[in-house]
């Protein structure tokens, strides 16, 4: 009998085998739009962004738990004498690492065909400290990728992109499957895949970039919502209180309540606008994303109480406040709920 390790391990190298860099051939015309307003070559961008942070990401875990690869992105690894993760993890991460870099190779291929700029990589920080916390982290960072696809997907124009966008995207759900059985997660807790906006992806990958200078980077395009940062809940309403929430033993660690951060990029593209921080006044629900959207939930949000958390949330989670039961009328967020 075959063990689930060694499926496991054959469901990689399958990724691997079918990331290999294609040609993608983006028309002229789409690199060359004024101010970059097309959108196939904007998504481009920001696919490549995407997949250049992954590969970071990956680089880094592998550098910190093992010897030097033969690979010419990680000949400069250090080794180290504490290890965080096993030699599986590793070997299974060393795999994901090799796709997300044929992922990145293909797409600034297709935008250098076309005549589109070379992007310049960001300067980006993890916490890599744990294997708890590089797992958490390496689930987090591909289940934001396939939403990123899922939600640029009715955007593109060019088949040739769709197709290649699409066939990634299914690698990207086979790292999520891997990570989360070895972080001890559901491999397959929903039905169907989370589906975010640019601005959206913007706002959760922020988090991880330390600088990031190439003005035609997708951030610098995209720029993010008002970052949420999670803050102490005064807990349930108190009894007497209509709110459906208001149940018996619900604990103040259930609730989520929040306040909306004021720097980042959010902050640059409203000065330069002249746009006005949302109030947290304004917020009225938290928006829990799923991956339909008959799945997303809307939960009431008040001060200082904020909202309780489903007790079936898929981990890790997103959350963002809105001013009403509408995903269009979203405010700051989201950010990620990780435990």
């Amino acid at each position: 009998m075959v063990s689930f390790t060694t499926s496991l391990t054959a469901l990689v190298l399958a990724a691997a085998a079918c990331a290999r860099p294609t040609p993608v051939t983006l028309k002229p015309r789409q690199a060359a739009a004024p101010g970059d307003a097309n959108m196939d070559v904007l998504v481009a961008k920001f696919a490549l962004t995407l997949e250049e942070l992954e590969s970071a990401f990956y680089r880094e875990a592998i550098s910190k738990n093992s010897q030097p690869l033969s690979n010419n992105l990680l000949r400069r690894a250090k080794t180290v004498q504490t290890r965080s993760l096993n030699d599986k993890q590793i070997a299974l991460m060393e795999k994901i690492f090799q796709t997300e870099d044929a992922h990145a190779t293909a797409l600034q291929q297709a935008l250098s065909a076309a005549g589109g700029p070379v992007l310049r990589p960001c300067k980006y920080k993890f916490d890599t400290s744990s294997a708890a916390t590089i797992l958490q982290t390496a689930t987090l960072l591909e289940e934001v990728g396939q939403a990123a696809y899922q939600g640029a997907a009715p955007l593109l124009q060019d088949k040739a992109l769709l197709a290649k966008a699409a066939s990634i995207l299914t690698v990207e759900a086979q790292h999520s499957t891997v990570l989360r059985v070895l972080g001890g997660r559901d491999p397959v807790p929903r039905a169907f895949t989370n589906s975010l906006n640019p601005p959206e992806v913007s706002t959760l990958i922020e988090g991880f970039i330390e600088s990031c200078e190439d003005a035609s980077n997708p951030l610098k395009l995209v720029p993010p919502n008002p970052q949420l940062q999670l803050q102490p809940s005064a807990g349930p309403p108190p009894n007497g209180n209509n709110n459906p929430l208001n149940q018996a033993g619900v604990q103040a660690a259930t609730f989520l309540r929040f306040a909306i951060a004021s720097g980042g990029e959010a902050a640059v593209a409203r000065q330069a606008t002249g746009a006005a921080l949302p109030s947290i006044n304004e917020a009225k629900f938290c928006v829990f994303p799923g991956g339909s959207p008959d799945q997303t939930r809307f939960v009431d949000y008040s001060e200082p109480q904020g909202c309780q958390r489903p007790d079936d949330l898929v981990l890790p989670g997103l959350v963002m406040l809105a001013r009403e039961r509408d995903v269009g009328t979203v405010i700051a967020g989201p950010v990620p709920i990780l435990n």
